[in-house]
């Protein structure tokens, strides 16, 4: 599916951006593989919740129930259901929230911008390269439009999807019966 593939490409840019900050920055960025500061029970949106489903269908069967085992368990609240031990289950295929967190992000509110990252990174520095600051607004505009078109591709089949899942409930989707490139 076309969406799928915008889905992938947008999120290596969103790597290859992280890789960039980090690359200038070793000596203060903190965040990494097993740092859990910031992980949460998020929503998202339905094309990166079918990614995630995806990601947990291509593992090896046992993994896969067990993945699905904490999401059942952990569906109606708690921490993040892919996290043990301070490390992300599926941490190639997290979403754009996850690997965004920690960065330098533009964000408007109440009609300013200012620029937001975890207070555990660029400690002692003054300011950053215009650059190595992300648009959250531009990301969300790219990310939303990829979901559209994922919800048109998929037409009928998603109806009754809300507007965003829990990552738990994303993990639980069944693939089944949906068109597409969506059988495990």
């Amino acid at each position: 599916m076309e969406s799928l593939e915008k889905y992938r490409q947008l999120l290596e840019r969103v790597d290859r951006f992280s890789a960039a900050v980090t690359a200038r920055f070793p000596e203060h960025v903190t965040c990494h593989q097993g740092c859990d500061a910031c992980c949460t029970h998020i929503g998202v949106l339905p094309v990166e919740g079918f990614a995630l489903a995806m990601a947990v269908a291509a593992r090896p069967e046992a993994e896969a129930a067990e993945v699905r085992a904490r999401a059942w368990r952990m569906r109606l609240g708690g921490g993040c259901p892919l996290l043990e031990e301070n490390s992300c289950l599926l941490y190639e295929a997290r979403p754009v929230i996850c690997r965004t967190q920690g960065l330098p992000l533009l964000l408007e509110e109440n009609g300013r911008q200012r620029v937001d990252y975890c207070p555990l990174n660029f400690q002692g520095l003054e300011s950053l390269p215009g650059d190595l600051i992300l648009n959250l607004e531009i990301l969300n505009q790219s990310l939303a439009a990829i979901n559209l078109l994922f919800l048109e591709e998929l037409g009928g089949a998603a109806a009754d999807f809300p507007e965003r899942f829990s990552i738990a409930e994303a993990l639980l989707l069944e693939l089944k019966g949906l068109p597409g490139n969506f059988r495990p």
